[in-house]
């Protein structure tokens, strides 16, 4: 991001960025589908968390040079927001 000049997170004001939130939220929320209900926290608590951790985890930076594949974002955050079976 640094290379092409991003220092700054993008306008989030904008009618288009607000669009594409949604658009990617409703999205990833139909992929969840019926298994929300063995989350803990709501869907949409545990989409915002995954986002979140896949972009800090996967950027050179601010992961100090130590990125995280993608299946060890998906295992932190499953094992996370899972229910613990009795």
């Amino acid at each position: 991001m640094h290379a092409i000049g991003m220092v700054a997170p993008p306008e989030h004001d904008s009618e288009e960025a607000e669009w594409a939130r949604r658009h990617v939220t409703d999205q990833l929320l139909a992929l969840v589908g019926d298994d929300a209900d063995r989350f803990r926290i709501p869907a949409i608590d545990v989409l915002h968390t995954l986002r979140l951790l896949t972009f800090s985890a996967s950027h050179h930076e601010i992961a100090d040079g130590r990125l995280l594949t993608p299946q060890q974002i998906v295992g932190i955050v499953l094992d996370g927001v899972l229910k613990r079976e009795d």
